[in-house]
């Protein structure tokens, strides 16, 4: 498959991934805008925009989805993005339905009452959830003045009504070429999205860029959080810290990391923690490195928390410190494996790698890029990114 990248005179980025023959096509198409970049009194209007996007949608995707296509919209700390698989005979449908949705949804007080009723519940849904949870904490915390909605035990949800002309304002600003992304994989001779795209231009706003990115506070002080607990016999621990953005150098360094401590049977928590100690029965951990911040984060249940805790405060320094030249190797394997295995399953999955890096970095990376910069990590990268997790830069949370 070769990529290229093209940016439009007006700033408009189109990421095109072509494979000769593809019977599919997929795309993603958005703004790189999201909650994180919202203003106080903006609280929630991503997500609300995100809903409407998509909820007057049924009449308008019904070709496609009698040709088993699927579309569906997202919104992150990041960007809203609207994405969608099809059939290669029907990707021009697919290219100019998204486009629509993007630049004209339905706003009307109506619509507009419902889409918020449903975020209402799921707001409430969070707390079930405790990876996104702290993930959304540790965001909060990096960028403290932005209109994030983060903690599900607030008494209640905390947009109630918006006007439609406010919305539609919120809208025009964040729906700027040098904001806007379109990425496709698929055949590009059949499917090409670079004159679709070309033909809507004039649908795009010729104003100032208005909407700015909220910058990130790092260096906060220690963070400890309890949840209120779900249950009386299990607890869900989540350990987490704020690393680095996706473009340093250190950022694939965290995937190692991720890999080592919680991904397998051969990972430190899995063989220290449960083999050694029988004091978990799960465990998960997670890398998420955006445009200018990151955060790592580890966890796990389990239904002796003290000893547990106990283990990590006492381990998780010298299990990173162990890590020596031939484990690092093994590691690399594993972590370049897996994400093989990951990127070459499905082209949603190629496209949704593309548009991430797009998004967090303003550019591409292939498959044999990111295998390129795991390879040249060395011990030193290893442990100077260890070396960020201190103990007393930890979040914990529990519940």
């Amino acid at each position: 498959m070769s990529v290229e990248i093209n940016k439009f005179k007006n700033g408009l980025t189109v990421v095109s991934g072509h494979i000769p023959g593809a019977k599919i096509f997929n795309l993603n198409i958005g703004v790189r805008f999201g909650v994180r970049d919202q203003k106080i009194d903006e609280v929630e209007y991503s997500h609300l925009l995100e809903h409407l996007m998509m909820g007057d949608s049924r009449d308008t995707v019904k070709t496609l989805e009698q040709a088993g296509s699927h579309v569906n919209a997202h919104v992150s700390s990041e960007s809203i993005t609207l994405s969608g698989d099809a059939l290669t005979e029907y990707g021009a449908d697919l290219v100019n339905i998204l486009w629509d949705r993007l630049m004209h949804p339905q706003m009307t007080d109506e619509l507009i009452s419902k889409e918020i009723s449903t975020l209402h519940n799921e707001y409430r849904g969070q707390e079930n959830n405790l990876d996104k949870y702290l993930g959304k904490i540790l965001i909060s915390l990096i960028y403290p003045q932005s209109g994030l909605v983060l903690r599900p035990d607030l008494e209640q949800y905390p947009l109630s009504t918006v006007s439609v002309l406010k919305l539609k304002k919120f809208h025009s600003q964040i729906l700027h070429p040098e904001l806007m992304f379109v990425v496709g994989v698929g055949d590009l001779n059949k499917v090409n999205i670079k004159d679709l795209i070309a033909k809507t231009l004039s649908d795009l706003p010729v104003l100032k860029l208005k909407k700015t990115r909220i910058k990130p506070q790092l260096g906060q002080v220690k963070f400890y959080e309890v949840i209120p607990p779900r249950s009386k016999k299990v607890t869900n621990f989540r350990f987490g810290w704020q690393t680095v953005p996706m473009a340093d150098n250190l950022s694939p360094v965290f995937d190692l990391i991720t890999s080592y401590l919680a991904r397998g049977f051969d990972s430190k928590l899995f063989v220290e923690m449960r083999l050694k100690y029988n004091l978990i029965y799960s465990h998960v951990a997670s890398s998420w490195s955006i445009s200018d911040a990151g955060v790592f984060y580890f966890g796990f249940a389990t239904t002796q928390p003290k000893k547990a805790e106990q283990v990590v405060m006492n381990d998780l320094t010298s299990w990173l410190e162990s890590v020596d030249e031939v484990q690092l190797e093994k590691i690399k394997t594993k972590v370049i494996n897996r994400t093989r295995m990951f990127v070459l399953s499905t082209q949603k999955n190629q496209a949704q790698i593309y548009t991430d890096i797009l998004i967090a970095t303003g550019g591409v990376q292939t498959l044999d890029d990111y295998i390129k910069k795991i390879n040249q990590i060395t011990l030193a990268d290893f442990k100077q990114a260890s070396s960020m997790l201190s103990l007393n830069n930890m979040y914990v949370l529990k519940g």
